[in-house]
């Protein structure tokens, strides 16, 4: 995956992310349903192991082209 594309698909995870937390915080009721509570959660724990993986990527691809550029 080239880093224009990393860095395409972790803006989108991560403005995914914002929306679901600004969500979260705009209907704090939802906390009080437990399936929708679970379900927010678990969202939220998917997303972020996605743009953990991706900033993982991306950090793997960045050292590769640091490192082409010295050679």
């Amino acid at each position: 995956m080239e880093l224009q594309t990393l860095q395409e698909a972790l803006k989108v995870e991560i403005q995914v992310h914002q929306k679901l937390v600004a969500q979260m915080k705009q209907d704090p009721q939802i906390f009080f349903l437990s399936n929708q509570n679970a379900d927010l959660k678990k969202q939220l724990h998917e997303l972020q192991a996605k743009i953990t993986a991706l900033s993982e990527k991306q950090k793997r691809v960045v050292e590769q082209l640091r490192k082409n550029l010295i050679v």
